[in-house]
């Protein structure tokens, strides 16, 4: 074999590897900024993963701020 080219086996674990990574950015994205605005941690981690972290982060920081109204 031509050892040239990486293995199923090789791509399998980069895959994983760039996933795990990917996932990570875009559960921080939700907790530090989408947890403190209207949009919500749930919504900011789903724009972020199923578009890509960049247009998360923008659709998250476009939202308003939560309100803390305290008595």
């Amino acid at each position: 074999m031509d050892s040239r080219f990486p293995t199923i086996d090789q791509l399998g674990n980069n895959l994983f590897i760039f996933g795990a990574i990917y996932l990570i950015i875009c559960f921080c994205i939700a907790w530090i900024w989408g947890r403190k605005r209207r949009v919500g941690f749930l919504w900011s981690f789903v724009f972020s993963v199923l578009m890509t972290p960049l247009v998360g982060v923008a659709i998250t920081l476009a939202g308003k701020q939560q309100r803390k109204d305290y008595l």
